[in-house]
């Protein structure tokens, strides 16, 4: 694709120089991304609806001030026409944390993500005002338990086949004991997205990439991730390494019993997102999916090795 041929990226300054570019379809952002690049300088380039300026430079300026490594952010700008911000970085040529898990040991894996929960336990000093969180919590978690109520309704009176795997009753019930655990956390900055496709390891160095959802929140809501790695797939022994490191990180190596409950809680808050999503679509396949999903999670307690979820509470 030539710049020439995007009306939206032809307003884009720095891009007008550069030779090439390519949309990007890895990974699971909702943003639209591509890939450029013009006399050996090669960028990535994420495109967000509305106006993020502010944001993206808040954001941004935390990074810097702790030294938390992430791609250099080359350019921020807002395209008031079509309502759209877009960040320029810096291509980062390395490896994702899920591409290394088939090529690094576990120890190595390990040692990894010991550093990124060294790295992201600075963030700890970004600290939030802890009554404005909850609030804000609350009520979007009542109005997810009301959609996840609504959708199984929806299902019984659609569908022949009743959801299966989930207690919903107990489900609810635990998880209104558990975002107590996580209320008695001080809030704080926090990337907002910890999973295996958003730290690059670029000469033995992780740097945090997908930095837009940075935000006021608790710690154990950064790693939503978990849901999707670390019981299933043929790397499931080095995904752990790096879940175990980055939390030994986060404690200095002394990971707290009710962090896992903090766990706990972020994996039941990730089912209700998740079901939130369907309510638009009404898709009842992706719904079946979810509960065949997440029903094999909740029934279990293990987590991995000493670590483990006690879902009943």
């Amino acid at each position: 694709m030539m710049i020439e041929d995007n009306e939206m990226l032809n307003k884009i300054e720095i891009l007008k120089n550069c030779s090439y570019i390519e949309q990007d379809f890895r990974g699971h952002s909702h943003a639209i991304r591509y890939i450029a690049g013009d006399n050996g300088n090669k960028y990535f380039i994420k495109i967000l609806n509305g106006n993020r300026k502010e944001s993206l430079n808040w954001i941004n300026d935390i990074y810097q001030s702790l030294s938390v490594p992430t791609a250099e952010i080359q350019e921020i700008g807002y395209l008031e026409n079509v309502d759209k911000t877009y960040i320029i970085f810096e291509y980062l040529e390395g490896n994702t944390l899920r591409e290394l898990t088939k090529k690094a040991s576990a120890k190595e894996l390990e040692d990894i993500g010991i550093e990124i929960g060294a790295s992201l336990a600075k963030f700890q000093q970004i600290k939030a005002n802890k009554d404005d969180v909850i609030n804000l919590y609350e009520e979007e978690f009542e109005k997810l338990i009301t959609n996840l109520l609504a959708m199984v309704r929806y299902c019984q009176q659609n569908e022949q086949e009743e959801l299966g795997k989930i207690d919903i009753e107990r489900l609810c019930k635990n998880f209104h004991k558990l975002k107590k655990i996580i209320y008695e956390t001080t809030p704080f900055f926090i990337h907002g997205d910890i999973n295996l496709n958003n730290v690059i390891v670029k000469e033995n160095r992780p740097y945090f990439v997908d930095i837009e959802g940075g935000k006021f929140s608790f710690q154990a809501f950064d790693f939503r991730g978990i849901c999707w790695w670390t019981w299933e797939g043929e790397n499931r022994k080095e995904e752990q390494a790096i879940y175990r490191g980055v939390f030994k990180g986060l404690f200095n190596k002394k990971v707290p019993d009710k962090f896992h409950q903090e766990l706990a809680c972020t994996v039941i808050y990730e089912f209700l997102l998740k079901v939130n999503e369907v309510n638009e679509t009404k898709d009842m396949k992706r719904l079946e999916y979810l509960f065949q999903k997440f029903g094999d999670i909740f029934n279990r307690t293990d987590y991995f090795e000493s670590y483990q979820f006690d879902w009943v509470l």
